[in-house]
């Protein structure tokens, strides 16, 4: 049933022209049962959906997508406090993943992502500031796909649940997607994570929940995708408690629909023989139900299979067996192959009005300059090619038909929805543009009604209408009526309903000049094939000279926000730093000048309860993470000389021992699963002070091996006696102590009066903390490299080798470089 040897702007035959709910059949890869179907509209209902559903998984997960953020969640306002009073699992993903795992010992995790491209860089959770729970499990494994071609990406979003029920459609589970069906302005609920208190903009989508074989075909399509990537086959998952498979194939979910396998009995609603929950989302009634699903994909050349087409194909097949009603949402429209067919159809006296509904741009520089300007061509012909007046193209706003702003008080539309007749649904991951014809890695899924299931007939047109409810400000039943004052036309029904605050607007405008006089050529901007080296340096090279101030900056935020996430001593240094900032700003120093600053800092240190403060307030600092060395300049600067140096000392054994006792509250821990990079480090640090006691903790305190207080857990878990550790700290810390004590001192000295013995001074402090800098790299050269050797296989606490073996041959997770 594979659309490879079809001809994708073939007319169906009479007979599929007859059946509307079959068009596309007959092109798709797959067809396969399922008991029941539900079309998901907005964020509200797919993440409150997939949540219902993982809180019910026992053996596999698989999630698809493009993108993917950890710290989202899945249930937001009044819905989200509700289940935290009723003391449900987490609705935070990573959270809620963690959560299943820790608490099934069967369930295995696996999210295969596309790697990304530099171009959306700015778009994504980058892994510094990911949320990183998964790092430490060794059944939630995240995959980086790198299979795309150049300039496309892996683009099906999939997730599914003991190939029991799954989830396919547009959106993926990330930041940015979620938000409720009224698309409101200002919605608190739709504030992403991060540190900026921003909110994402108004966002429309659609997914799809099925169950049955279909369900188990998209675990299949997964299964494959991992394959391919890894090179790991992962079997399906096994019916919990359920006798041998009767093999009897798809016909066998017809006797036990909602079982897990053939043979499994297990009707909607119930449980199988080991008591596991049906993870049918229990607040989604299903749309259609016992009807077979078609599964089209598109694949690039360059996958094992040669290259799959049957997005375009089924979705050429549908427009051409339309009578009366092509709808259609899409985020983008530059497939010429798609604006031929509905020229085509709106050319014909008797064909189908076409809806088109579209976003009122790309809301980024780069993608509005690969698809808007030729988005504005194919609008144009598809008019031209209208002399019957069937043709609307719409966008949605919620600022009346004339706003001031409309790219701002636009609605997101990234669904990817046909409707024929309303006899035939689809929804999917690709958009009416070449890439997701021939470039992308794809996934829809369709469902039809026959003419005699009028149930399933209403049960589409009433989605189409609630939709167009939603956009026109009005109730699904006010749009019925509307197309039935209009002959059952959808165009005119619309043109009756908009005009409001919140409303469709007829698509009118081009894009800006600037975007239009910048854009790319078609085939280097939405190519229909993989592009050579040259053409993407060409791509690359347009997109880069073009790219706003603000999204450069809102890649070095990124950057600046990930560095500080990785070291707890990061953060604690910013929030000084901040401090420092605030108190200069909304506090008398502000007023002072320099040097009356630094008098004034003496003075607050000044005197046994100063000094008490500032040595206790070090100690904290210290023991937090806060990076000694800042820690000892800062010192310097408040209180220099020998009693600078003597506090300096007394702070950094102080803090030291803190870490100490913090280690030895887990004595011969030197076990650690080797797969945390942290743990892995100081498990070699501690293995190698214990072993050689007072002079490597002087050594090691001199090399950047490890921080300061990891150093110190080190010790504490490796039990080195406490005479040892200290002395072995004040001896190798003493000379850091002197001369950073001595460069705050200088700078606080050049602040306040800037002669030139100052400046020489703080110039010869810092060649010495150069010099000393230089000394231990080449010390970690010789005795550091012991640190990082691996476990001796006699020793205690030596990993086994088949540890070693199974990660080499596993995909890296989340936490791992690469």
């Amino acid at each position: 049933m594979g659309s490879d040897g079809h001809d994708a702007d073939a007319t169906p035959t009479d007979d599929a022209a007859a059946r509307v709910d079959r068009a596309g059949f007959d092109q798709a890869g797959r067809v396969v049962r399922c008991h029941r179907f539900a079309p998901l509209l907005d964020g509200v209902e797919y993440f409150a959906a997939v949540r219902r559903s993982l809180l019910a998984a026992r053996r596999q997960v698989w999630v698809l997508g493009w993108e993917i953020h950890s710290e989202i969640d899945l249930l937001r306002g009044e819905a989200a406090e509700q289940a935290k009073e009723a003391g449900e699992p987490p609705v935070r993903l990573a959270d809620l993943l963690m959560y299943l795992v820790e608490e099934r010992p069967e369930l295995h995790v696996r999210l295969q992502i596309w790697e990304g491209a530099s171009l959306f860089a700015a778009e994504r959770q980058h892994l510094p500031r990911m949320k990183r729970p998964w790092a430490d499990h060794p059944r939630i494994e995240l995959l980086w796909d790198e299979g795309a071609p150049s300039l496309a990406s892996r683009h099906q979003k999939v997730v599914v649940v003991d190939d029991r029920v799954a989830f396919a459609g547009g959106m993926d589970l990330t930041r940015r997607r979620w938000d409720a069906h009224e698309h409101r302005p200002g919605d608190r609920r739709r504030r992403p994570p991060g540190l900026i208190p921003r909110l994402a903009a108004p966002y429309h989508d659609l997914m799809t929940v099925s169950d049955g074989a279909a369900a188990r075909a998209l675990g299949d399509l997964a299964r494959e995708r991992w394959r391919q990537a890894t090179g790991q086959v992962i079997d399906p998952p096994a019916p919990a408690g359920a006798a041998s498979a009767t093999g009897a194939g798809d016909d066998a979910d017809d006797a036990d629909p909602g079982g897990m396998h053939e043979g499994v009995d297990c009707a909607p609603g119930g449980r199988d023989h080991d008591h596991a929950p049906d993870p049918w989302p229990d607040d989604v009634e299903s749309a259609l139900r016992h009807r077979e699903l078609a599964i089209a994909v598109t694949e690039p050349e360059t996958d094992p299979s040669g290259g799959r087409a049957e997005v375009k194909a089924t979705f050429i097949a549908q427009v051409a067996a339309a009578r009366r009603l092509i709808f259609v949402e899409s985020q983008y429209f530059t497939a010429g192959a798609v604006a031929d067919a509905l020229a085509r159809r709106l050319a014909e006296p008797d064909g189908p009005e076409v809806v088109l509904i579209l976003p009122w741009g790309c809301p980024q520089r780069i993608q509005a300059m690969a698809h808007d300007p030729h988005r504005d061509r194919l609008l144009e012909r598809l008019r031209q090619a209208d002399p019957h007046g069937r043709f609307g193209v719409y966008w949605v706003t919620r600022d009346g038909p004339e706003p001031d702003h409309p790219h701002d008080a636009s609605v997101y539309v990234h669904a990817k929805l046909l409707v024929v007749d309303d006899a035939l649904l689809r929804i999917g991951s690709a958009n009416l543009n070449n890439r997701s014809m021939h470039l992308e890695t794809e996934c829809d899924v369709f469902i039809g009604a026959p003419e005699e299931d009028q149930d399933g007939r209403a049960a589409i047109t009433a989605l189409r209408r609630r939709i167009l409810g939603h956009m026109l400000d009005v109730d699904a039943e006010e749009v019925a009526v509307a197309e039935r004052e209009a002959g059952g036309r959808v165009v005119p029904a619309i043109e009756a309903l908009r005009g409001g605050r919140w409303t469709l607007v007829p698509f009118e405008h081009h894009a800006p000049e600037d975007i239009a006089t910048t854009a790319l050529p078609l085939e280097l901007a939405d190519p229909d094939h993989p592009l050579s080296i040259d053409d993407v340096q060409t791509v690359m090279r347009t997109m880069r000279s073009h790219q706003r101030v603000r999204t450069w900056l809102s890649h070095r935020w990124n950057a600046l926000v990930g560095g500080l996430r990785r070291s707890p001593g990061r953060i604690s240094a910013a929030i000084i730093v901040m401090a420092a900032l605030l108190a200069y700003l909304l506090t008398p120093l502000g007023g002072l000048g320099l040097e009356q600053a630094v008098a004034r800092l003496h003075e607050l240190t000044a005197g046994p309860t100063g000094l008490a403060g500032v040595l206790v307030g070090f100690v904290v600092l210290a023991t937090l993470g806060v990076p000694v060395t800042v820690l000892l300049v800062a010192l310097g600067v408040v209180q220099g000389g020998l009693l600078g140096i003597g506090f300096g000392l007394v702070g950094v054994l102080g803090s030291a021992a803190a870490g100490r006792a913090i280690g030895g509250l887990f004595p011969g821990r030197c076990d650690w699963d080797d797969d945390s990079e942290g743990e892995h480090l100081l498990r070699r640090v501690a293995r190698h002070v214990r072993r050689r006691g007072t002079l490597s903790v002087v050594l090691i305190r001199n090399l950047p091996v490890a921080p300061f207080g990891m150093v110190n857990v080190a010790c504490g878990v490796a039990g080195v006696p406490w005479s040892s550790f200290l002395l072995g700290t004040a001896l190798g810390m003493l000379p850091g102590i002197v001369l950073l004590v001595l460069l705050g001192r200088g700078i606080a000295d050049l602040l306040t009066n800037p002669e030139p013995v100052h400046l020489l001074l703080v110039g010869l402090a810092v060649v010495a903390i150069l010099g000393l800098t230089a000394l231990a790299d080449g010390l970690r050269a010789t005795w550091g490299a012991r640190v990082s050797e691996p476990v001796d296989a006699d020793e205690d606490d030596a990993e086994a080798p088949e540890d070693r073996s199974s990660r080499a041959a596993r995909p890296r997770r989340a936490g791992e470089d690469g």
